[in-house]
């Protein structure tokens, strides 16, 4: 007990990592029982986390700083969102996002970057231009995790079943697929692996659909 009360103490934040905590919760109670300032750099820490996890409930594993952060080349949606939830600038919220990316107590970074050039505490601390994108630590690992596997996947064995697959003419229904769609179903013919990946509403589950009566039919 008295560990997590010094955890707590030493950053309220920390409380968004358990189940059912968000930033809300945990700002609550920074702001009420902990007096944290408004432009606290573990507020402004907890606050690029959320902005990321923004991003993520729309549908994206990443997103451009540009964007998280308000700047004129980035789309402003995710970070208008976050302006209002939390009311910090965003020139806080860009401060919170180099804290995001420098090592914490535990050795670990909340936040990723691709090609990151930045030094954590000295004046020279900078971004990679605007194209630079942004990842939670944990959705990074998990890309890691699966770009593994389909590598392993791929230059495996194929299990020694060389045949092609048919693709019956009825597995769409009354639905006409888009032609990413439809050459996505073709393709599980071809190629041992298969890899579906789009945003939200693009069709996915409805190919995966597709594919599943494709090896159905096959007796797969």
């Amino acid at each position: 007990e008295g560990h997590a009360r010094e955890t707590v103490t030493h950053d309220p934040y920390t409380l968004m990592n358990l189940p059912g905590v968000g930033f809300k919760r945990a700002d609550e109670i920074a702001q009420t029982a902990l007096k944290v300032a408004r432009d606290d750099p573990r507020r402004c820490r907890a606050a690029a986390e959320l902005a990321v996890q923004y991003a993520e409930d729309e549908g994206h594993v990443w997103t451009n700083h540009a964007e998280l952060c308000g700047k004129p080349s980035g789309r402003s949606r995710v970070a208008e969102r976050i302006r209002k939830d939390t009311g910090l600038t965003f020139a806080e919220l860009e401060r919170g996002f180099l804290m995001a990316l420098c090592t914490d107590d535990k050795g670990t970074t909340p936040l990723v970057i691709q090609r990151p050039t930045r030094s954590c505490g000295g004046p020279d601390v900078h971004l990679q231009g605007d194209d630079a994108r942004v990842w939670r630590m944990q959705t990074d690992a998990a890309e890691q995790s699966i770009a593994s596997s389909i590598h392993r996947l791929v230059k495996g064995p194929s299990g020694g079943d060389d045949r092609s697959l048919i693709v019956p003419p009825n597995i769409w229904g009354e639905l006409k697929p888009a032609p990413e769609q439809a050459e996505a179903v073709n393709a599980i013919a071809e190629h041992p692996v298969l890899v579906i990946t789009g945003g939200p509403g693009v069709g996915k589950t409805a190919t995966t659909s597709a594919v599943l009566k494709v090896l159905e039919h096959n007796n797969l």
